[in-house]
């Protein structure tokens, strides 16, 4: 018991199997998407102009929002939930991560500018949902006081991360929309 104390109070250690768990998965759905030969192209986007940069962020931002609500809400399940929603993810992203690196690699240099911040973000969530459910648990059962900071300290870097992944992903989204074939408009809306 005293040795899952110890890995439970740490934040580092948790951060540490969190990321290793997430690259594992990323690793199987490259390997997935791999074996069955997927590819994944990229299609002109509609209305892509840089006038709605703002829009567009704040739609992503909700969007991202929602994914790490849903894996802090996990905290009620020790952070199970939010483990498996990580994990999900993780495995999309390497299947659609190299389903792209085979029909439409000259997105991937984009997707690199705003992809990690989100991750590490959602990672950083999962993180601190085990944390702070762990600390409820101990406090629980042994009346130790409940010790938020690295898990508060975390959801706040998570939500940073968020705002800025989603206006560089707004950003990006017109010069991926010039790659995939479909050239904005100068000056914005026609």
């Amino acid at each position: 018991m005293g040795r899952l104390d110890k890995w439970s109070r740490s934040w580092s250690v948790l951060l540490a199997a969190n990321v290793l768990l997430f690259g594992l998965t990323a690793c199987a759905g490259w390997v997935s998407a791999d074996l069955r030969g997927e590819q994944l192209r990229v299609h002109p986007l509609a209305d892509v102009t840089g006038d709605r940069i703002h829009s567009d962020a704040a739609y992503i931002l909700r969007g991202n929002l929602r994914v790490a609500a849903g894996m802090l809400a996990g905290a009620c399940t020790l952070g199970l939930f939010s483990l498996v929603g990580l994990l999900y993810n993780g495995f999309v992203l390497g299947y659609g991560l190299s389903a792209l690196s085979r029909g439409a690699a000259e997105i991937l240099p984009f997707l690199a500018s705003y992809v990690p911040l989100e991750f590490l973000a959602f990672i950083l969530v999962v993180t601190a949902s085990q944390h702070l459910s762990f600390g409820v648990v101990r406090c629980l059962a042994t009346g130790e006081a409940v010790r938020p900071r690295a898990g508060a300290a975390s959801l706040i870097a998570a939500g940073a991360l968020l705002v800025v992944a989603a206006v560089v992903e707004a950003s990006v989204i017109p010069a991926i929309a010039a790659v995939a074939g479909q050239a904005p408009p100068i000056g914005g809306t026609p």
